[in-house]
């Protein structure tokens, strides 16, 4: 048998010993105190998880309050913010009125003076015309003939007098009827106003009437009304005076090298709808630039111009391709990102020439000049438009011009002056001094072949800040959503009585929003076929109440880029109607 390792036996020994200690019962209670333990534990651990819940609705709440909290305070915010503009808007209305109180009056003077110079003017006619009739009579001894005649013209003018002073007692004694005829029927009243209580309000009105007619004094009432027609008639003269020397005033013009002469007379000034006459800027101080991107040159322009045609010949412009020109409005640029990211859209699904216009040099100023300035710019468009034709055979059926705000008015100036325009498309033309205005003046079904609109912001501009056209001006007029407020955009605040050049100085550009959406839609249907069918109807409400579903025959057009695929094109102006997100 092999000799047990030196300790092993002790170690043995040991464990038998510490069996012997605990038994049984020790063990269990043990396992007992473990279990009890591990379960105050598990208790502890459900508890902690409980308060943790609990703390985590309370974030939870916390945070919802915070958001309400600041969705308040935004509004709060907003509403300040409207409260400031309408403050710098009153103002400036303010500032405007003063300057067109200081400039009556500065007119009111120089008539006055004028009056005055003229009357004096014909009192020495008039003395030096009786000299020289004095000096006719007594030279050829007419003394006693002109007495007579004299005679019987003073007797002619007694009977006039006499005739209108007997016209003035008729109407004194009508007069004096009819107040006294009042008077009985108020005295009768008074009676029966007597029956009613002090504090009726027929009674107290007709007791004050009462006393007015009670406290009258015919005979001054009769003086006051002669005295106000003889003011009257005064004012009369002046008025007559002034017209007279008004008419007389011929309109300015001003003449500019390749584009032409533009006057100030009507219907371009002097109108309900065009009343301040402004000139347009010259060429030069205008400075119209007109950005070239192709394929070719997609993240930068080329800038070519007609009056060095060989800049057209040299950029990447290419005669085998259509020409699509875009033209931004007021306040705007030609390196607007708006521009540019059309192009880049349109030369993603067609090898186009797309041309940016920018006028920016004669759109950065008062909306009146501006509005004036477009004429230069669409002429300049025109002589570009004419150039491509003489210099390189590029004929305008290839052309579309696309125009937002003034921007669409100034490409139908073009298409007035460079007749043959295939396409025009007019994103909310601007409404303030165009609408209602004559043909030559503002965008027209004739400017071009096809001539599309999108109206986005047709409220009236007084004072729902309307700055779009709600007129009719295409062959295809689309109205998104009635036209009037878009999907996403703040509602436009109302400003009464609020001047134009006020509106577009940059007071109030936050509520554009419905303004530019055109610019949206536009630059969304590129590339989608499907997107924006439009559909005919009568009005917006009618189209809301489901009553205009139905294509017409020639099927429905599509809003934006492909609204020239209509086959269903006439010479007079249909209206759609669609819903959009």
């Amino acid at each position: 048998m092999a000799a047990a390792k030196p300790g092993t036996g002790r170690q043995g020994e040991g464990v038998a010993a510490m069996l012997e200690e605990l038994d049984v019962d020790s063990l269990l209670r043990e396992i007992a105190l473990s279990q009890q333990r591990l379960e105050e534990r598990r208790k502890a651990f459900q508890e902690a998880h409980l308060e943790a819940s609990l703390y985590h609705e309370k974030i939870i709440d916390v945070t919802e309050k915070i958001q309400e909290a600041k969705s308040v305070l935004e509004e709060k915010v907003v509403f300040l913010i409207e409260k400031e503009i309408h403050k710098d808007l009153l103002l400036k209305r303010q500032e405007s009125f003063m300057i067109q109180k200081d400039k009556l009056l500065k007119e009111r003077r120089e008539l006055h003076y004028k009056q005055q110079v003229m009357k004096k003017e014909i009192d020495e006619e008039e003395e030096k015309f009786m000299k020289e009739l004095q000096d006719f009579n007594t030279n050829y001894s007419l003394t006693s003939n002109r007495a007579e005649l004299l005679q019987e013209k003073s007797k002619a003018e007694g009977q006039r007098l006499d005739v209108e002073v007997a016209l003035l007692k008729k109407d004194l004694e009508e007069e004096i009827s009819a107040a006294v005829s009042t008077t009985r029927s108020l005295q009768e009243e008074k009676v029966l106003i007597s029956q009613k209580p002090q504090n009726d309000a027929e009674c107290l009105r007709l007791k004050k009437e009462l006393e007015l007619y009670k406290n009258d004094d015919l005979k001054d009432m009769y003086e006051s009304l002669c005295t106000e027609i003889d003011f009257l008639q005064q004012m009369l003269l002046t008025w007559v005076f002034a017209v007279a020397f008004l008419a007389v005033v011929q309109g300015a013009e001003v003449c500019y090298d390749r584009v032409g002469c533009f006057s100030d007379v009507k219907p371009w000034a002097g109108t309900i709808q065009r009343p301040l006459a402004k000139l347009p800027w010259s060429t030069s101080q205008i400075n119209t630039r007109f950005l070239l991107y192709t394929r070719s040159n997609l993240n930068s322009y080329q800038t070519i111009t007609a009056t060095n045609p060989s800049s057209i010949s040299s950029s990447n412009f290419r005669t085998s391709r259509k020409t699509r020109f875009i033209i931004h409005g007021f306040t705007d640029s030609g390196t607007a990102a708006w521009l540019s990211d059309i192009c880049k859209k349109l030369l993603g699904i067609e090898d186009v020439n797309c041309i940016c216009v920018d006028w920016s040099g004669g759109s950065r100023t008062g909306y009146t000049q501006a509005s004036n300035n477009i004429r230069v710019v669409g002429s300049e468009v025109a002589y570009f438009l004419q150039v491509l034709s003489n210099n390189f055979g590029y004929s305008p059926a290839n052309v579309h011009l696309i125009g937002h705000s003034l921007g669409a008015h100034t490409a139908g100036e073009a298409g007035k002056r460079f007749r043959g325009v295939a396409r025009i498309t007019g994103l909310d033309p601007a409404e303030p001094y165009f609408q209602d205005t004559p043909t030559e003046v503002r965008l027209d079904p004739s400017d071009a072949t096809l001539v599309d609109v999108i109206h986005t912001d047709t409220g009236p501009l007084v004072p729902s800040l309307g700055f779009g056209m709600s007129q009719v001006v295409g062959h295809l007029d689309f109205f998104p959503n009635g036209g009037v407020h878009m999907p996403g955009c703040p509602q436009n605040i109302e400003i009464p009585n609020v001047n134009v050049d006020d509106i577009w100085n940059g007071v109030i550009n936050f509520v554009t929003c419905n303004h530019m959406r055109a610019i949206k839609y536009y630059t969304d249907s590129i590339g989608n076929t499907a997107a924006f069918a439009s559909y005919p109807c009568a009005n917006w409400n009618t189209y809301q109440a489901g009553s205009c579903k139905s294509c017409p025959s020639a099927g429905c057009p599509k809003m934006g880029h492909y609204a020239d695929t209509y086959r269903g094109v006439t010479g007079s102006s249909q209206v759609f109607y669609l819903t959009t997100p």
